[in-house]
């Protein structure tokens, strides 16, 4: 353990206080609720030391200090609150008030002003002070990002939080102090390195940074706060929205939570106004003479549950299957598996984690999860980081790997064909060609155990090492490099890295598992982790991120074939007991299909999807539009009408994130509150609800009173679960597994007791001379999936269409220069896209964004499937590029 911090003891305005040493007097006077005024300060953020308002005089000292960065001394007498500091304070006050216009009234942050509320507590009525400037022009604000961000000059106080916090929190430097004295001004050092998150207006403490993306101009007084969880990605940022008149009219920030402490990305801050879009579902739609008409609740539902009894009496319960939702609360996801298992009996269901799952990992805990907490990336001596560009795909999480390589804890590995934005942060940049990744994996071991640097006394516990010793013995550098392109001195460079870390931690995205051999790659990754010895640990473990807010939750309630809620085997003959016990029913026993098998699959005469789009994430869309269009019932369940819907017999409209109460589990096992913030658009409802009146129409009643009721019967069933109630969740989240109500959650899983290395052997991608190029696929960060929510906002106007990246000399060879319309062909499709010329990707290989439902990408793979996880190739596919 850590050795007890040094207590100290110091007397503040006549109090005696012990504290610990390293503590500053502004730190200790806040624990201990004595105030000290401050303007530039922030908990987040290190010392700016700008304003001086935190002055604070110390007997024995000469001069008055500033508190926030004065460290406390063991016998110090402090006085926060004499005559001669409330002068100074304000003669402070009046300086900054000199050049500060008094536009109250009409200032966007009126009511909730740092300035504002000194300026009156410290009893400053007038400045003697005037101060005219040529650069910082008064009369409005200036555009920082056009519709954005504006910025009123006139208003600023120079205390740099924006600054600071561009720099610290997100590792940007994008803006800066331009000028000296009284001209000085913020604006853009380096404009290419925003990505306009929005996080230096969150942290200006007056009204110098406003928001433009909002029409709706309202006083904070008159806005409800509701806290809530972010519905994109898989981190999971807390966040409040802003309600006025039952409309979200902005995004605010709780510094004081985790696992975001304030920071969102350009989504999760601006990416709301989906939820009051005109374009959202309103009313039941059913199938009649072709056309998708509205209809009352009662005669959808209805059909719905003729239908389904129709085709279960004619096919059986195996002919129905089910698509549940990584967008869905873990209440809505329990009923509608529920649903599928105990009313239908079919065990026929999915959800998106089919497309990015790295199933492997449970060979290290026992479950399909990150093993730690995101925050171990500040524990961790060395971070590798494969097939994900966190920077885009999870923006927040990879401002936590920036800041935890600056503070100079921690060193990088980036591996991707593709050079993100952490490239820059890495001490090594591996750029293999994609689908050669247990060539590069297996070449890391062979230098591991060659040079000894594997943890012996770990590998003494873990079975079948000399398989692998002898799986990786031929990956010399020169061998991985002829297969990857991969140097041999970075190889070996990485190797070492990896390998002499005292805590090193591996996290991976869909860059890893969405490959025919993706299990593959996270098996030769846990044999790497156990090789080092690097799990169980603070900084260490395999860690796979989720792509949407809830695919952990989803995976947690059993929205998986075989797999029952809590990581319970359907074949598991107590637990299926368990809950056929509870449930009142007998289950099925052979296990389902998963959703791949389910696309195309003849023996599926009846689909229900809840909140996906699969005819824009499944491969071959032209294959999944045959399947959709062939089926006897498809009811699509959702907030719009997707592309999906639009072939649907039945639509039925939900209520989204912020219409509803539930939970949502993050990436790292943290289960989070989502709140009723607005009312659900026309007759929209919550899923949970939809689904249980359907069951109700097929006599079997789900009687719950509210989401609460679910989570209850959750807890009760669901062991990892077991420990968690609302009124636990209310001030924060907790990590499974958590048993009982007096556990305080998991941030790092434990290994399991029976370790054994899978020694993975090297399979190649195929390669063609017919289709010389390799196309691979990601995200973009100003959009999100199928688009079906950022779309609608304005977020996604920073990246308009899909441009094919393309390498410098490989579109010299082509004679193709930027934005030149070029056509992208593979062996089962083709798409016409612009071009961007770029040094991001390497020589051979072409990258496209998936989000766009024309010229959608998924349109050029073949359907091929990893034989263990059922996870499609959606990373490696064979194209030509033509000039049009």
């Amino acid at each position: 353990g850590e050795a007890m911090a040094e207590k100290v003891k110091v007397v503040i305005d006549g109090k005696t206080i012990e504290t610990e040493k390293g503590k500053t007097i502004l730190q200790v006077a806040r624990e201990n609720s004595i105030y000290i005024p401050t303007l530039c300060y922030h908990e987040n953020l290190k010392p700016i030391v700008s304003c001086r308002l935190c002055i604070v005089e110390i007997e024995g000292y000469e001069k008055p200090v500033t508190s926030c960065n004065t460290l406390v001394e063991d016998g110090m007498v402090i006085h926060t609150n004499t005559a001669k500091l409330r002068e100074l304070r304000k003669e402070y006050l009046r300086f900054i008030l000199s050049y500060h216009p008094l536009d109250c009234p009409i200032c966007d942050r009126g009511g909730a002003c740092d300035l504002q509320d000194l300026v009156f507590r410290l009893g400053v009525e007038s400045t003697p002070y005037k101060i005219s400037s040529q650069k910082r022009p008064s009369g409005g604000a200036k555009p920082l990002i056009p519709g954005w961000i504006n910025y009123w000059p006139d208003r600023c106080v120079m205390c740099k939080r924006c600054v600071t916090a561009c720099a610290e929190i997100i590792c940007n430097f994008a803006i800066d102090v331009i000028d000296t004295g009284f001209d000085a001004h913020i604006d853009f050092v380096d404009e290419e390195k925003c990505r306009r998150c929005g996080e230096c207006m969150i942290y200006c403490p007056i009204g110098a940074l406003t928001d433009a993306v909002s029409e709706i101009r309202v006083r904070p007084w008159n806005l409800d706060k509701v806290l809530t969880t972010c519905p994109y990605c898989g981190v999971g940022c807390q966040m409040e929205l802003h309600v006025f008149e039952d409309k979200v009219v902005r995004v605010g920030s709780r510094f004081d939570l985790p696992p975001n402490n304030g920071n969102l990305c350009v989504k999760g801050r601006f990416g709301y106004e989906f939820i009051g879009s005109s374009d959202r579902l309103k009313k039941p739609l059913l199938r009649k003479d072709g056309e998708l008409v509205e209809v009352s609740w009662d005669e959808a539902l209805d059909y719905v549950a003729k239908r389904f009894k129709e085709i279960i009496d004619k096919e059986g319960p195996e002919a129905v299957a089910f698509l549940a939702s990584g967008k869905c609360t873990n209440e809505d996801n329990y009923v509608f598996q529920k649903f599928a298992r105990a009313v239908l009996g079919t065990d026929n269901i999915d959800h998106c984690e089919r497309l990015c799952g790295a199933h492997a990992v449970s060979h290290l805990t026992g479950y399909t999860a990150m093993t730690n907490s995101m925050d171990c990336v500040f524990d961790a001596d060395v971070i590798l980081l494969v097939g994900t560009n966190s920077a885009e795909n999870h923006p927040v999480f990879g401002n936590k790997i920036k800041r935890a390589v600056k503070r100079g804890k921690s060193q990088l590995i980036v591996v991707d064909p593709r050079r993100g934005d952490l490239v820059e942060f890495a001490s090594y940049f591996l750029q293999p060609l994609p689908g050669t990744d247990v060539a590069w994996i297996n070449g890391f071991m062979r230098l591991i155990i060659e040079e000894e640097l594997f943890d012996k006394g770990f590998v003494g516990k873990v079975k079948n090492f000399d398989a692998l010793k002898e799986a990786v013995s031929s990956f010399t550098p020169e061998k991985v490099q002829e297969i990857t392109g991969v140097p041999k001195e970075v190889l070996e460079g990485a190797a070492r890295l990896f390998g002499k870390a005292q805590n090193a931690m591996v996290v991976i995205g869909s860059g890893v598992t969405q490959h025919v051999h993706g299990n593959h790659v996270v098996s030769a990754l846990c044999d790497l982790v156990l090789l080092t010895g690097n799990v169980g640990r603070p900084g260490t473990g395999i860690n796979p991120l989720s792509g949407q807010n809830n695919v952990q939750g989803a995976c947690d309630m059993g929205a998986l074939p075989g797999m029952l809620p809590g990581y319970q085997s359907l074949s598991d003959k107590e637990a299926r007991d368990k809950f056929e016990k509870a449930w009142g029913v007998k289950l099925p026993e052979s296990e389902g299909l998963a959703a791949t098998e389910i696309m195309g699959s003849g023996k599926i005469k009846a689909l229900y999807i809840v909140g996906e789009n699969p005819l824009l994430t499944e491969p071959n869309v032209e294959e999944t539009r045959r399947f959709l269009k062939s089926l006897d019932l498809l009811i699509v369940q959702d907030i719009f009408l997707t592309e999906t819907a639009k072939l649907a017999h039945v639509v039925l409209p939900a209520a989204c994130f912020a219409e509803k109460d539930g939970t949502f589990t993050n990436t790292e096992r943290r289960v989070q509150r989502i709140r009723k913030a607005v009312s659900p658009p026309g007759e929209a409802v919550e899923d949970w609800r939809i689904v249980c009146e359907i069951a109700k129409r097929m006599g079997y009643e789900m009687n719950y009173a509210s989401s609460e009721d679910i989570m209850m019967e959750i807890s009760r069933l669901v062991p990892i679960y077991g420990g968690i109630d609302y009124a636990r969740l209310e001030e924060g989240g907790l990590q499974w597994p958590c048993p009982t109500k007096d556990h305080s959650g998991t941030p790092v899983l434990s290994p399991r007791e029976d370790l054994s290395f899978r020694a993975v052997s090297y399979e190649g991608p195929e390669v063609s001379k017919e289709f010389p190029f390799v196309l691979t696929t990601g995200r973009s960060l100003y959009h999100f999936h199928t688009d079906s929510m950022v779309g609608r906002t304005k977020v996604t106007r920073f990246y308009s269409e899909p441009l094919l990246e393309i390498n410098t000399e490989d579109a010299k060879s082509l004679g193709i220069n930027d934005w030149d319309k070029v056509r992208v062909i593979s062996k089962v499709g083709e798409v016409k896209v612009r071009a961007f010329v770029t040094d991001r990707i390497r020589r051979g290989v072409v990258f496209l964004p998936f989000h766009f439902a024309e010229n959608s990408c998924n349109v050029l793979f073949e359907k091929k499937l990893d034989p263990e996880t059922k996870v499609p190739e959606l990373k490696y596919c064979p194209v030509k590029i033509e000039k049009v």
